[in-house]
C-alpha cells in the first residue's frame, strides 16, 4: 500500500514539474524591436524631444506593433556640446524592455536647423566643383588625411572621456530606486576577426536592493558588432530591476580595424 501511494506521489511531482518546465519555456522574456531611421537629426537643446521619435518604430514577436510605447529616455550631450545621445525604450504588454541608442547633432542655437538645411541644399549645388577642385589639387587631400592620421590619438581620448561623462552624467539622473551600470571602459577597439567578450566589459552593477549577482543575470545588450567588418559599432548596457527599474544605459563604442 505504501508504496502504491509513494509511486502516486511521484507521478504527480513528475506531472507538476513538466508543466512548470513547459511554461517556463513558453514564456515571453524577449522584448520589442526598436526601428531607428538613418537620417540626420538635428536637436536644439530645451526644445521638445518629441520630434526625435519620428520614423522611430518597436515591433514585438508576439503584441505586434509597439510603437505607442517607444518613449525617449534621455538626450544626453558630448563635452563638445556638438553630438547628442538619444536612447529610446519599448516594451511589450510583458513588461520585457527593449532600448536602443541614436547619435544627432545638437546645438544651443535655435537658428541653427534652418541653417543647416539651407546648408544642405547649398552644398548639393556645389558638390560637382568640389569635386573638380579636389582633381585639380591632390595634395590639398593628402595634407588633410596626414592631419587626420595625427589628430587620431587625441580623438580616441576624446571618445573615452565622452563615454565615461556621458555615462555618469546618465546616473545622476536616474530615480534612486534605479540600478547603476558601469562599464570597464567605454571606447575599445579590435581587430577584424577577433572574438569580442561583451561582457568583460562589465565593471560594475549597483541598485538598492537587487545583488550584483542577480543583477548580472539580467544584464541586456542592444546593438551588435560585426568583427568581419570594418567600422564604429555601439552597444547599449542595460539591466531591470526585480521592481522593474531600469538602469541607465551605458555604451560601449567598439571600433573594428
Amino acid at each position: 500500500m505504501k508504496k502504491g501511494l509513494v509511486a502516486i506521489m511521484f507521478l504527480a511531482c513528475a506531472v507538476l514539474l513538466a508543466g512548470n518546465i513547459v511554461v517556463y519555456v513558453g514564456e515571453d522574456r524577449k522584448g520589442p524591436e526598436i526601428t531607428i531611421p538613418q537620417e540626420t537629426v538635428i536637436y536644439v537643446a530645451g526644445t521638445d524631444t518629441s520630434a526625435l521619435l519620428n520614423g522611430v518604430s518597436a515591433t514585438d514577436s508576439r503584441d505586434g506593433d509597439v510603437t505607442d510605447t517607444v518613449t525617449i529616455e534621455s538626450v544626453i550631450p558630448n563635452s563638445s556640446g556638438t553630438e547628442a545621445s538619444v536612447t529610446y525604450v519599448a516594451k511589450d504588454s510583458k513588461n520585457n524592455v527593449t532600448k536602443e541608442t541614436r547619435k544627432v547633432q545638437y546645438t544651443t542655437d535655435p537658428n541653427a536647423a534652418a541653417q543647416a538645411a539651407d546648408a544642405e541644399g547649398d552644398a548639393q549645388n556645389t558638390d560637382a566643383a568640389a569635386g573638380d577642385d579636389q582633381a585639380a589639387d591632390p595634395a590639398a587631400d593628402q595634407s588633410a588625411d596626414a592631419s587626420a592620421a595625427e589628430n587620431q590619438g587625441v580623438e580616441t581620448q576624446t571618445d573615452v572621456d565622452d563615454g565615461q561623462a556621458q555615462n555618469e552624467a546618465a546616473i545622476a539622473a536616474l530615480p534612486a530606486a534605479s540600478p547603476r551600470f558601469y562599464l570597464t571602459q567605454y571606447s575599445v577597439e579590435v581587430e577584424r576577426g577577433a572574438e569580442l567578450d561583451r561582457l568583460s566589459y562589465v565593471q560594475d552593477i549597483t541598485d538598492d536592493e537587487d545583488s550584483r549577482e542577480s543583477l548580472y543575470r539580467s544584464i541586456q545588450i542592444s546593438g551588435d558588432v560585426d568583427t568581419n567588418t570594418p567600422g564604429e559599432y555601439t552597444l547599449g548596457y542595460f539591466v531591470v530591476d526585480s521592481d522593474g527599474n531600469t538602469s541607465n544605459t551605458a555604451q560601449l563604442k567598439v571600433t573594428v580595424k
